[in-house]
């Protein structure tokens, strides 16, 4: 049984060291550079964030009416976007909505905050209705991994 296991071993160790002999060239790894100009000086497109959090509301909307178990969830995230009802209209017959564009100008409130309007198709059963929403958009600057980032939080609501 010892002789077994002395042979074992020996061949183990034998593995090992051809292991060690490896071509180090088959171990280089690419490196690619990115430059970071590009990165942090690009703006970030408020009309397109707070047209993928339109698109996220009115997806929620019909998540909720398809899936009644899940309402109190969906509620806090609808809440989260909206503390306004912004739609008049039966949610199951809205097919989808399209079109989504800026109406203007970004109104800055305030050094955090920014208003947008935003303008829309509703796509219901028979009939496309073109409607339209303010988006909130509150900037506010955050620390991550010891880098400042901007964070970006969209709200909407009706217009006042």
């Amino acid at each position: 049984m010892k002789n077994i296991l002395y042979i074992l071993l020996i061949l183990f160790l034998i593995n090992c060291k051809n292991n060690e002999q490896m071509n180090i060239e088959d171990l280089k790894v690419e490196s690619v550079e990115i430059d970071e100009e590009i990165i942090y000086s690009s703006k970030i497109n408020h009309q397109t964030i707070a047209t993928h959090k339109l698109e996220e509301y009115f997806d929620l909307l019909k998540l909720k009416e398809n899936h009644p178990n899940f309402k109190d969830d969906i509620l806090l995230q609808l809440n989260a976007l909206s503390k306004d009802r912004l739609l008049d209209y039966n949610i199951a017959k809205i097919l989808s909505i399209e079109n989504i564009e800026q109406i203007g100008e970004i109104k800055k409130v305030s050094d955090s905050v920014e208003k947008l309007q935003l303008k829309f198709n509703i796509v219901l059963e028979n009939e496309t209705i073109t409607d339209s929403i303010l988006a909130i958009i509150t900037s506010r600057p955050i620390i991550l991994d010891g880098e400042e980032i901007i964070s970006n939080k969209i709200t909407f609501s009706r217009f006042d």
